[in-house]
């Protein structure tokens, strides 16, 4: 698992993913693990990237999810 944008995994509330965003590093693609449902298909991404703000994801070049991230764009 790479971890991208600082952030500390410990800093995050019960039932609240370490890090919010994962991105899928073959599909260049990144999930809100907050919002994601089954569409998004999370347990399936074999090359995972965690991102501590969608911020360092966009700059990473990443794509957004259209089904858990698209009120954020």
């Amino acid at each position: 698992m790479v971890f991208i944008g600082g952030g500390n995994p410990e800093e995050h509330q019960p039932g609240e993913a370490a890090y919010r965003y994962v991105g899928n590093m073959r599909k260049r693609e990144v999930h809100d693990r907050n919002k994601a449902g089954g569409r998004c298909h999370l347990d399936k991404i074999k090359f995972p990237i965690n991102f501590a703000s969608l911020d360092t994801a966009r700059l990473e070049n990443y794509d957004l999810c259209g089904h858990c991230i698209r009120s954020e764009r």
